[in-house]
């Protein structure tokens, strides 16, 4: 993801009931390269949400 602004970056993972599974905070950066290992979840629907100080970007998945 490109964050032209520089500022944080938060990313969460919730599970199909809402709960918060992971949050991490990356602070004044422009690029976030990341993976995730999400083996030890259990089987379901997860939202991952990857939030700047103006964008929202949201992604389902199903882990089977």
């Amino acid at each position: 993801m490109l964050n032209l602004n520089s500022k944080d970056v938060s990313i969460s993972i919730n599970n199909d009931s809402g709960e918060e599974v992971y949050a991490e905070k990356i602070q004044n950066t422009q690029t976030v390269h990341k993976s995730y290992n999400l083996s030890n979840l259990p089987f379901g629907r997860y939202l991952i949400a990857v939030k700047t100080s103006t964008k929202v970007f949201n992604v389902y998945v199903n882990l089977k």
